[in-house]
């Protein structure tokens, strides 16, 4: 993994990521765990499931990368679901560190790509997807993502000390993180549509 880092930062160094025009890709992590481990940030798990599912579905629709990220090799229905809402050419990705970016598959998918932008959604709000966001920035990409599509777990610290809301803070201000994905399709929509058309 660390010869992973030491790219990303060199890279990061010589600004070989450019933000502009955003190319973005869909990121799900970790969403592998049984469900009495994991609780979204906002409404219901069945309703975040099925707002993860629509954000995969949607992200097939405007052609763009899709990237299934899962730790270990547990599985569960919930991640059967979602792997085939990401449909057969999504990039499946196998971890064992708690950022996507130890994985160089995950670096290769995102190079391959040429995204610049993550739409990050899954599991968890200050492990798992919090490293992947905060390598993102720390690396030079972008993200996006949205409250009610994130989820923490059951018993973690940051539920257990009523410090969801400071978790997400970090999202809020380090990337552009929406109230709600249904707002976040419709700037990922717009964004695809008119990197199209120009």
């Amino acid at each position: 993994m660390q010869h992973v880092y030491q790219l990303l930062a060199l890279r990061a160094m010589h600004k070989q990521v450019e933000q502009k025009p955003p190319r973005l890709a869909v990121v799900l992590v970790d969403m592998n765990y049984p469900k009495e481990d994991i609780n979204p940030v906002r409404g219901t798990l069945e309703e975040c499931i099925a707002l993860q599912c629509r954000l995969l579905e949607a992200a097939r629709r405007l052609g763009m990368p899709r990237a299934i990220l899962r730790e270990g090799y547990v599985v569960s229905p919930t991640f059967d679901a979602l792997v085939a809402a990401a449909g057969p050419d999504a990039e499946c990705v196998l971890k064992w560190e708690h950022t996507a970016f130890g994985s160089a598959q995950f670096v290769e998918f995102l190079d391959r790509g040429g995204i610049n932008t993550l739409v990050l959604a899954g599991y968890e709000l200050n492990t798992c997807l919090y490293k992947t966001a905060y390598d993102a920035r720390r690396f030079g990409y972008a993200f996006m993502t949205a409250e009610d599509i994130i989820l923490h777990h059951t018993m973690g610290e940051m539920a257990m000390q009523g410090k969801i809301e400071e978790g997400i803070g970090f999202y809020r201000k380090n990337g552009e993180c929406y109230r709600t994905a249904k707002e976040l399709m419709a700037v990922m929509e717009r964004t695809v549509t008119e990197a199209a058309t120009n």
